[in-house]
Order: C-alpha cells, then sequence, then structure tokens
C-alpha cells in the first residue's frame, strides 16, 4: 500500500469515533469521556488529503451524551471524481444502528475502537516535547495552545497500515487544551508528504464544542432489525442498579454480565492496573478491603465491607485486551 493511500485510509478511521486526550499538568493528557464535568459534546472532524482539490475529503460531525450513553455520528466521503459517501452510527437506548447511504440497520455492534489507527488517544505521553504558544479563549473556555513538530508524533502501526509522521517531508501539530480539565479540545496537523515524486498536502482538524448542550438521540423509526440482533447490552445505570453502588466501568470498558447483584466487566487495563482501579473504586463507594488473595496464578480476590454488607472483587485476565472485574456476592 502506497504511504498516501495508507495516509487516506488510516485518517478515515481517525475521524469516525476519536477520543482526543489533554494539558501537560498534573496527571497529563485526558480523554474527554473521562471529564466528569462535561457529560455532553459535539464533534466536528475534517481530514483532506492531496490536490488541491484534494484527492480524498472526509467530514464528519456527532453529537454525544454519557449517562445513558448515546451518540449520532455522521460521515462524509467524497474520493475525486466521485459522488459523496454517507455513513451513519446511532446508538440509542442501549441499541446500535447504522446507515449506510440509505437505510438504517439495528446491529449487535459498532466497535470502531478495533478498526481504528490512529486516534488523539496515541498523543498520550507527548506532553513534554510540545512548546506552549499561549493561553487562548475557545468556546468560552480557556485553553493552552501547544505546538510540536513531526518528531514529537507517535508512529502508529496496525497491521499492513502505518503513520510514520517523522519520514514526512514535513507535520506540524496544534493542540488547544482546556485549561482546567486537562482535555484536547481542538487539534489540528498539518503535513506534507512525498507521494511519487510530488509532494502532497496531508491536513486534519478535530473540534469539541456544545460542552453540556442538551443532546437527544432517538432510535429510527424506520430501522431493519434483524431476527437475530442481540438484546441491548448492559449499561452503567443497569450495573449500578444490580450493585446498589456505583462502581464506575473504567474508559474502554464494558459490561459483559450481569446476574443478579453480580457485575462482570471487561476493560482495556492490565492486571496490576485494574487491581489498583477496583480498590480506589470500591474506597470511593465507602468499602473497607480485606485482605487480597491470589486464589489461582493471576487471579486476585478480596472481600470489601460497609456496615454489615461483604461485597467480593475478583480481577483475573485472559486476554491481550484487558482484564476482567466482577463485582458481587462474595466469594464470585
Amino acid at each position: 500500500m502506497s504511504r498516501f493511500k495508507t495516509l487516506c485510509r488510516s485518517s478515515l478511521l481517525f475521524v469516525l469515533l476519536a477520543s482526543p486526550a489533554a494539558y501537560p499538568g498534573d496527571g497529563g493528557f485526558r480523554p474527554i469521556a473521562d471529564v466528569p464535568g462535561i457529560e455532553t459534546y459535539k464533534v466536528l472532524a475534517r481530514f483532506s488529503g492531496g490536490g488541491p482539490p484534494p484527492f480524498q475529503l472526509i467530514e464528519m460531525d456527532g453529537v454525544f451524551g454519557k449517562e445513558p450513553e448515546r451518540y449520532h455520528v455522521r460521515v462524509s466521503v467524497t474520493e475525486k471524481d466521485r459522488d459523496p459517501v454517507s455513513i451513519e452510527a446511532l446508538l440509542a437506548d442501549g441499541q446500535l444502528f447504522s446507515k449506510f447511504t440509505t437505510n438504517w440497520v439495528a446491529v449487535e455492534k459498532f466497535n470502531l475502537d478495533e478498526l481504528i489507527v490512529f486516534t488523539p488517544e496515541h498523543l498520550l505521553g507527548i506532553e513534554a516535547k510540545l512548546t506552549e504558544v499561549g493561553v487562548e479563549d475557545y468556546q468560552g473556555r480557556e485553553v493552552v495552545h501547544l505546538r510540536g513538530g513531526k518528531e514529537d508524533l507517535p508512529v502508529v502501526v496496525s497491521g499492513s497500515d502505518s503513520i510514520d509522521f517523522s519520514r514526512m517531508e514535513s507535520a506540524v501539530l496544534d493542540l488547544w487544551v482546556d485549561r482546567g480539565e486537562r482535555f484536547i479540545a481542538r487539534v489540528h496537523i498539518a503535513a506534507r508528504a512525498m507521494e511519487r515524486g510530488v509532494l502532497q498536502p496531508f491536513d486534519v482538524t478535530y473540534e469539541y464544542s456544545g460542552f453540556n448542550e442538551p443532546v437527544t438521540v432517538k432510535k429510527p423509526v424506520d430501522a431493519v432489525v434483524p431476527q437475530n440482533v442481540a438484546p441491548p447490552a448492559p449499561t452503567q445505570a443497569d450495573a449500578t442498579r444490580a450493585l446498589g453502588f456505583e462502581f464506575t466501568i473504567p474508559g474502554g470498558g464494558r459490561v459483559i454480565n450481569i446476574v443478579g447483584a453480580t457485575v462482570s466487566m471487561i476493560t482495556a487495563m492490565p492486571l496490576d492496573d485494574a487491581r489498583t482501579y477496583s480498590e480506589r473504586t470500591m474506597r470511593a463507594a465507602g468499602f473497607t478491603p480485606g485482605e487480597e488473595v491470589e486464589r489461582y496464578p493471576g487471579e486476585f480476590y478480596t472481600d470489601y465491607t460497609k456496615g454489615e454488607r461483604t461485597v467480593g472483587v475478583l480481577v483475573f485476565q485472559v486476554t491481550d485486551s484487558g482484564a476482567t472485574i466482577t463485582v458481587g456476592s462474595p466469594k464470585v
């Protein structure tokens, strides 16, 4: 695959659904999804490659809400000398729908995390490399404008696709990071890559706005619902109701099963991080931990007490994607 085609494909995946990071301060960058004070937001993104006119132009707009989780994302893809192609994804009332040009269809999953080659979360850890340009106002919020060059951007590899900004002729990264909450409010990458002896532009803009504005997402009334569509996946609200207290599903994680008052979730964290997260979350809910026991190699169990109630937490890892946490009845 040519470098330019790789860039185009990678950028389409980036624009579909990404969650940018944040500001060089205590704790570093963080995703907007982890900001407690922001419940809803909008995203506008634009990618252009080649030209002018661009060989490929991708534009996306979307609205997102956290609790209950909901979103509606629209993407338009225009290739040179071809008509635009539209793609939509929608999550409402725990059910997913997708639309390719014409008809809405209920789907069992629409996991963009498995497809995205490059997201702003790949910028985690580069805080110290960036230079502060100044403090500015963006969408009524105070942001810090940071800048970096091609040597500051990470090399991203996924299968046969890759983006290596350091091998481009030039690349400038600009970030506008919320000063108080440490999330990226806006990102712009302007780069140039040599393709068959011709210097081609590569431009990405990603912006958040509409913070805490009302977001209503409804199921499409004309959607086709296949008979084999699975029931809606359990949500944070379902987990909280089952447990009787809030055990926050970590970012990148999801509930995989609820049986009675026991909740199991898969995380994106390695085993030791999941153990630490479990203890911190249970303490925040008012529980006191007992002695952690390694029941089997790599399987850690702890009883937590609060008054007369005892809740068991089991943490283990069987896949490279992340550890599993099960919270519920003692000796789960």
